[in-house]
């Protein structure tokens, strides 16, 4: 889109194109979330390409939108009659690829020559010309007024209050503060017994939408009271006894407005009141300064970013402030605010960010967190998210036992079954034993049988020789007595 300025003054605005300085930056402030160029870069089928004209403005205008723009280092462009180019070169040190210097209807730059216009309605257009194609091409321009917005989504903000009332001023005025103010502004009472009624009737006469419960919901059904009594696209919560930085709502839209896949945008906590010291010590906040107004110091908390190994301790380790900013989408997505045991807001956000949103970090204290008792909010959630995880570390060694007391049984059944299987085997041991003694005997009673035998064979042979002997004696007998009886 091609957004044109005529003039942006102090004054009350009193035409329908006078812009103040404060509006003029509430606009480019919102542009920080699309691709702001110069006319001639300008490509109208890119949805986040912006191109800025001041249209014949005066000098005051130039110099007041110049400085807005340095601020964010966007480009933009200047149709003016060329008489006034050395005055503004001179008084604005303006480069020339800035802006270009044009008659009131008719100018060039670089590449394009360009023709302002208005039809019969009023509406204003812009009909360039490219002198290498020789086409034009008429392009629809927004001439800006004070109440116009360019954010993409509204935001609502909702104060919750319970016996809060002496800090409850205090967190209005922060929200009031802001360089972007909210859409929607709720402050709700969930049936304080303090001096807030006083309060709220004051803040309720000066035009604000006050709700008081008629009792006391608690913090989750509270919450989702609260959310249902909004319709904006992006929202937060504020506790009545903490503050804003004027640019929160600013910073936090913006993260979620250049970022379509982003549901939670958190920030940087200031911590500050009579506790913060304590406070600082735990989380390992940095010392910022000291108040001494309030003789207190303050200190600047700084929150990681949404790395991998942070994500990892997401389930047990908070990091993400309960302010934080949402989209209404994602909210809706998990089923909103729970009771189950953990702080309502990490609960949330851990939910959304398991269901698949991406979470942002804005590394500014933007968020200051009054520290004034040991029982307020988030020291209470605090102490929640470290009970829980206590809680799931003796789980864990429950589970761990469990399994240690499951493997100690089996193996103890496999001791019982090794122990069988050895007496049994044992008892086959000695049968075998048992059946090789006999065995033995019966070797021993064969082997004595065989010597007795041994022992007669010898003695029969003996007897053979014996024998033998006596027969080869009556052989000789009878060879020596044949010669004889042949005479």
């Amino acid at each position: 889109m091609i957004l044109a300025y005529r003039e942006i003054t102090i004054k009350s605005p009193g035409g329908y194109d006078c812009v103040t300085p404060d509006g003029f930056f509430r606009h480019i402030s919102a542009l920080r979330a699309y691709r702001v160029v110069h006319l001639d870069e300008y490509d109208p089928s890119d949805t986040r390409c912006v191109s800025i004209v001041l249209l014949d403005p005066t000098e005051d205008t130039v110099q007041t939108a110049a400085s807005i723009l340095a601020m964010y280092g966007m480009s933009w462009t200047l149709a003016r009659p060329a008489v006034n180019a050395s005055v503004l070169n001179n008084l604005l040190g303006i480069q020339p690829s800035k802006f270009v210097l044009a008659a009131h209807d008719n100018f060039r730059t670089g590449k394009n020559e360009w023709l302002i216009s208005a039809s019969e309605d009023g509406k204003l257009s812009i009909v360039y010309s490219n002198r290498s194609s020789g086409r034009n091409c008429p392009l629809p321009v927004r001439l800006m007024r004070e109440t116009d917005s360019l954010f993409k989504a509204t935001v609502a903000a909702i104060i919750t209050n319970y016996n809060y009332g002496h800090f409850l001023r205090e967190a209005v005025a922060s929200v009031d503060a802001q360089i972007i103010g909210p859409d929607e502004f709720i402050i709700v009472d969930d049936a304080s017994t303090d001096m807030s009624y006083s309060v709220l009737e004051e803040i309720e006469l000066s035009g604000k939408a006050v709700i008081r419960n008629s009792r006391n919901l608690g913090i989750v059904e509270n919450f989702r009271a609260c959310v249902a009594q909004t319709t904006s696209d992006y929202l937060f919560f504020l506790g009545a006894d903490n503050r804003l930085r004027s640019d929160f709502i600013l910073e936090c839209r913006l993260a979620l407005d250049a970022n379509p896949d982003v549901d939670v945008a958190y920030t940087d906590v200031l911590l500050f009141g009579v506790l913060a010291g304590e406070q600082a010590r735990k989380v390992g906040a940095s010392l910022l300064g000291h108040a001494p107004t309030n003789n207190w110091d303050v200190y600047e908390w700084r929150f990681p970013d949404p790395c991998p190994e942070t994500l990892a301790t997401f389930r047990t380790s908070n990091f993400v402030h309960g302010s934080s900013m949402y989209r209404r989408s994602a909210y809706d997505r998990v089923g909103g605010y729970r009771s189950d045991g953990q702080p309502e807001d990490h609960n949330l956000f851990y939910r959304i960010w398991k269901s698949g949103g991406h979470l942002a970090h804005i590394a500014k204290p933007l968020l200051e967190y009054r520290q004034h008792s040991v029982a307020q909010a988030n020291n209470r959630s605090a102490l929640q998210v470290e009970n829980q995880g206590l809680r799931e570390q003796i789980a864990a060694v429950q589970r761990k036992f469990a399994q240690v007391e499951q493997s100690h049984r089996a193996q103890e059944h496999e001791i019982l079954r090794l122990n069988a299987a050895y007496a049994e085997q044992n008892m086959e041991l000695q049968r075998v034993n048992a059946a090789f003694a006999e065995q033995n005997i019966e070797l021993r009673r064969v082997n004595a049988a065989f010597a007795e035998q041994s022992m007669e064979l010898r003695r029969v042979n003996a007897a053979y020789a014996e024998q033998n002997t006596e027969l080869r004696r009556v052989s000789g007998a009878f060879v020596s007595v044949q010669p004889g009886l042949a005479d």
